[in-house]
């Protein structure tokens, strides 16, 4: 599994996130007359990778590549819909890293490498720009979802960082998943 994520490495995914479709429809909107169509940027935009590793573009097939783009894209499509609907900036990252932290095909939750005891211990941390409130959680075995307790040691604790049975004793304590 030394080999996996050739994308993550290489495929550094940084959309402007914006629906031209559904800017030109507003555009057209407010300016019928206009000949011209001027599209506004979002004001936001996702910048995501799918973690560290190496997969070689010859051992690369081309449905391989494929699922770790389709898999990409739903993540940044998800944060995307969190931030167009109004949601927050630490809701739209919770919930992109949601999706990566889900799939087999990232160095995230159920896809992790490997320790050399062939056990998974995993890491996250998030932060607030605004507040530069951070959490963390490191060395967990039995959280689904990372990302959702580093959330809850920033939010929900007087701790930045939590690890290993005690991480995983607050991840029970907050309702967290746990596999």
């Amino acid at each position: 599994m030394k080999n996996v994520i050739f994308l993550i490495s290489l495929c550094f995914i940084f959309l402007n996130c914006k629906n031209e479709e559904e800017l030109k429809a507003i555009s057209q909107k407010n300016n019928p007359k206009t000949d011209t169509l001027q599209l506004r940027k979002a004001e936001f935009s996702i910048a995501i990778h799918g973690g560290a590793g190496t997969i070689l573009k010859e051992n690369m097939t081309s449905e391989m590549e494929s699922a770790y783009q389709a898999k990409l894209e739903e993540a940044i499509r998800v944060g995307y819909d969190v931030l167009k609907n109004g949601g927050s900036s630490l809701d739209a990252v919770e919930k992109t890293i949601n999706v990566l932290e889900d799939s087999p095909l990232f160095n995230a939750g159920k896809g992790a490498v490997f320790t050399n005891a062939e056990t998974n211990e995993l890491d996250a941390s998030i932060m607030e720009g605004k507040t530069l409130n951070a959490g963390a959680s490191a060395g967990t075995k039995t959280v689904k979802n990372p990302i959702n307790l580093a959330r809850a040691v920033m939010e929900n604790s007087p701790h930045v960082m939590l690890t290993g049975k005690g991480a995983e004793t607050f991840a029970q304590e907050q309702g967290l998943e746990i596999s």
